[in-house]
């Protein structure tokens, strides 16, 4: 099993937009998990042991992204995903803990989540900065759920540390009005699902 140094979570109400209202307060959330790299420092072809540890931390990082939203996982309409890989990791060893085990057991945590989860991996040193992307969990193509929230943790992460992220919010942006698809329009499983 891979050793969590640290899990970190953010949590961002929003009650306005340029001082107007819009209905509720949107809550963007954000669990970081701070994971040693048993890659750092070496090429290793084959990243199958990294790819499967990325499904215990996803059911993991899931259930305490569910807690910020009171336990209620309906409550969530949108997430995303990132990594930030240490100076001795490489990008790749990033996207390697967030691809399909990582995805799945975030989909089946939040119940109906069939949608492609967009993400970004980025190599950093310390207090390196990450923007998150989200996106409406069960189609693509809900404008209004398009959304990005940025992410730093002062001491991480190390150079043989990746720092794993799953973002969520429980609605799409404040005066979305770019049109589009919308939520209510939506009354199947998007071109892109279940893919990561």
């Amino acid at each position: 099993m891979i050793a969590i140094r640290k899990i970190t979570t953010l949590v961002d109400d929003v009650f306005h937009e340029a001082g107007q209202a819009d209905g509720k307060p949107q809550r963007r959330v954000v669990v970081m998990a701070t994971v040693q790299n048993p890659f750092a420092g070496r090429h290793e072809k084959d990243l199958a042991p990294l790819i499967e540890l990325g499904g215990p931390i996803g059911r993991d990082m899931a259930a305490r992204l569910i807690e910020c939203f009171g336990n209620d996982r309906n409550r969530i309409e949108s997430y995303g995903k990132g990594a930030l890989v240490g100076t001795a990791g490489a990008v790749e060893h990033g996207f390697a803990l967030i691809t399909r085990p990582f995805a799945k057991e975030v989909r089946s945590a939040l119940g109906n989540a069939p949608a492609w989860m967009a993400s970004n991996v980025k190599r950093s040193a310390l207090g390196g900065r990450l923007d998150v992307p989200m996106a409406y969990k069960v189609a693509l193509y809900v404008r209004s759920h398009y959304d990005t929230i940025e992410v730093s943790i002062p001491d991480a992460p190390l150079p043989d540390e990746v720092v794993i992220c799953l973002a969520g919010a429980d609605r799409g942006r404040l005066h979305a009005r770019i049109g589009g698809l919308e939520m209510r329009e939506v009354t199947g499983p998007d071109i892109y699902c279940d893919r990561e």
